[in-house]
């Protein structure tokens, strides 16, 4: 038996659905992230796991034991918000050890908890600070032990990362990783952000319209989309509308120019719409690859990776290349060749 179970789980708020028939085995000490686009779902899904909401259908069961409707504070559940949360006029370590407190533990366990705590996410010297004395990521540190204080059977983070800057998110989310694995402790993690997701979980439930567009680990989730919205969704890719010269051959043209795919085609196929991902297509002609040629429209340095911008015809296609110090650049507007491997197409969706 899964350790938490979420048995088609259905809210409505008036007359509309915010999540529709969501139906989820975690096991004990997985990391689970729901990921999608504001207003997917994902948030009240994790309310209706804490107890903040109630289903309007279906069962949340923890550890074999039905919690659908049992409060919040009887959940034994662990949860951090997006914007920490702390109490301003309460210490690091005072809010660190406010569940204990609450809970009448002895003054000792929560002492000694304290530490512990403060050791974990390695602030140990700090707790006398007040939250207004931290980085936010200091203070999201302290709210995540502050849920962790509690021994929780699961914890639940709410797009914890998203008010902090780019590099404190990176080392944070490492960070909470680290902490999740060595606690083993099960995890929900919600965010709309993709590297967030991928970087961190077991699995990935990817959301839409609060239903379920797919669950999978993140190199499933990533190379193998179930659905045109996951495709779409879960990094930046390429969609060709493609004729269809030679179904049993895999063969294809595009703008005029003609390659093939591994991906097997229906006889009655006369287009389809093939998906290449940017880092999948490369700059030149490599033997035993597909090619194509085009204009550059766009070139952008984005650190680790140069992304350019390729015009074929009416349309055009993001190309990214692995920056190095002696990499050479072609000048936006002259005409290059593309290659990219058979297999590293597919086909998806309705043909």
């Amino acid at each position: 038996m899964p350790f938490l179970r979420l048995s088609h789980l259905s809210k409505d708020f008036a007359q509309t659905a915010a999540v529709q028939d969501f139906n989820l085995d975690i096991e004990k000490g997985e990391l689970v992230t729901f990921l999608g686009p504001s207003g997917c779902g994902k948030t009240t899904t994790l309310r209706m796991v804490a107890g903040f909401e109630l289903p309007t259908q279906g069962r949340v069961e923890l550890n074999g034991v039905d919690i659908t409707t049992q409060p919040p504070n009887r959940r034994n559940v662990g949860m951090v918000f997006q914007s920490y949360a702390l109490f301003p006029n309460m210490t690091v370590g005072d809010n660190i050890g406010f569940g204990l407190r609450v809970s009448h533990r002895p003054q000792k366990e929560i002492r000694e908890r304290i530490e512990e705590m403060l050791r974990t996410i390695r602030m140990p010297d700090l707790s006398k600070r007040f939250p207004y004395q931290l980085s936010g990521g200091q203070q999201q540190r302290v709210a995540l032990a502050r849920a962790l204080a509690i021994k929780p059977q699961v914890l639940l983070l709410d797009e914890p990362l998203s008010a902090l800057d780019a590099k404190i998110r990176v080392e944070l989310r490492f960070e909470i990783r680290r902490i999740q694995r060595e606690l083993g402790i099960t995890t929900i993690y919600v965010t709309h952000d993709q590297e967030e997701a991928l970087s961190l979980s077991d699995r990935v439930v990817v959301m839409s319209a609060g239903r379920i567009e797919q669950v999978g680990a993140p190199f499933e989730i990533y190379n193998y989309p179930a659905t045109p919205f996951v495709a779409g969704f879960v990094g930046t890719l390429n969609q060709l509308r493609c004729r269809v010269i030679d179904a049993a051959r895999g063969k294809l043209a595009f703008d005029g120019q003609e390659f093939v795919t591994t991906t097997p085609l229906q006889p009655s196929d006369t287009s389809v719409t093939v998906m290449i991902r940017p880092e999948q297509l490369h700059l030149g002609t490599l033997q035993g690859e597909n090619h194509l040629t085009g204009k550059v429209d766009a070139v952008a340095f984005l650190g680790s990776v140069v992304r350019m911008v390729i015009r074929l015809g009416e349309s055009v296609v993001t190309l990214d290349v692995l920056n190095t110090r002696g990499l050479a650049l072609p000048k936006v507007g002259s005409d290059v060749p593309l290659s990219f491997p058979a297999q590293s197409s597919w086909i998806l969706g309705e043909r």
